[in-house]
């Protein structure tokens, strides 16, 4: 445990902070997962669009590098094309 204030200060913010980029990492986690389980076109097409919103969120809010979102969007796009034949 921490012993001067600011650290025990800090102990709480970064607890907070993990709690904030968990939820943030899963649900950009369950999008992709919905783009790729998706079975139809329009399901897929609708998905991606969430997953990049997921994606772009997660780059703002400093929880994900941005070419590791470029990479997946590239992984998605690449998969819904695919699709699409």
């Amino acid at each position: 445990m921490p012993h001067h204030k600011s650290c025990k200060k800090r102990l709480k913010t970064s607890e907070k902070e993990r709690l904030i980029n968990r939820r943030i990492k899963g649900l950009v986690r369950n999008a992709v997962k919905a783009v790729i389980a998706a079975e139809t076109i329009e399901d897929a097409t609708a998905g991606l669009s969430n997953a990049y919103a997921r994606l772009d969120k997660a780059v703002g809010k400093s929880v994900m590098h941005k070419n590791a979102a470029a990479r997946k969007k590239a992984s998605l796009s690449a998969h819904v094309a695919k699709l699409r034949g």
